[in-house]
């Protein structure tokens, strides 16, 4: 049971990741922010692997 919650805790950090990189990349493609995917790559992975 722990390692089916782990799973899902790990899938969710995946999902709200991937969540926030569409809203990353609506907002360079609208102009309001400019594109470091670089940065963002590393805050992602550091989130949905913790």
């Amino acid at each position: 049971m722990r390692a089916r919650q782990a799973d899902l805790l790990h899938l969710s950090g995946v999902l709200d990741a991937a969540l926030e990189y569409e809203d990353y990349i609506s907002e360079v493609n609208s102009g309001s922010r400019v594109a470091d995917h670089s940065h963002w790559l590393y805050l992602s992975l550091t989130r949905a692997t913790s």
